[in-house]
């Protein structure tokens, strides 16, 4: 670990920051989403599968990202935020993540609508948090890409 760096922030393995919206962190989020998705079908209710897939992998990434960045000095934020670099890729493939989910949003209320039982409920309730959370997601994304704009110039400021 850097002396500059908290404790809590990883290194990759040339020894600088690692990226918060790194692909490992995708990926693994992923899984989680994928597992938890799977297992909701397996026990019989596949119409929701997908959506808690969806919620467990955002909520997984997103709680990540921001454990390990809010406690976060200026200093450590900058060292961060530069390790951030270029991330188009893997900000991109979140976001379209997050619009894909607005189609998984619609084919669950498609499949549950006219039904008036506890799983139209449940699914109702999933949605609305589904996207809430991809919603926190993408205001995620562009949090970072700010903090890396803002730390790209000498000045330390954004050009709007």
């Amino acid at each position: 670990m850097g002396d500059d760096l908290d404790p809590s922030v990883e290194e990759n393995e040339n020894g600088s920051p690692e990226r918060f919206l790194s692909a490992r962190r995708l990926v693994l989020s992923l899984g989680a989403g994928v597992i938890g998705g799977a297992a909701v079908a397996v026990l019989g209710v596949a119409d929701v599968s997908l959506l808690v897939g969806w919620i467990l992998a955002t909520g997984t990434v997103l709680t990540w990202v921001w454990w390990l960045s809010w406690p976060q000095g200026p200093g450590d934020t900058k060292l961060l935020a530069e390790a951030e670099g270029d991330a188009r890729s893997t900000d991109a493939v979140m976001l379209l993540a997050s619009v894909a989910s607005l189609v998984i949003v619609a084919d669950t209320q498609i499949r549950c609508a006219g039904r008036r039982d506890a799983l139209s409920v449940t699914a109702v309730i999933l949605a609305v948090s589904a996207v809430v959370l991809s919603w926190a997601l993408a205001n995620t994304v562009f949090a970072f890409r700010y903090a890396r704009l803002s730390y790209e110039d000498a000045d330390g400021g954004i050009d709007f």
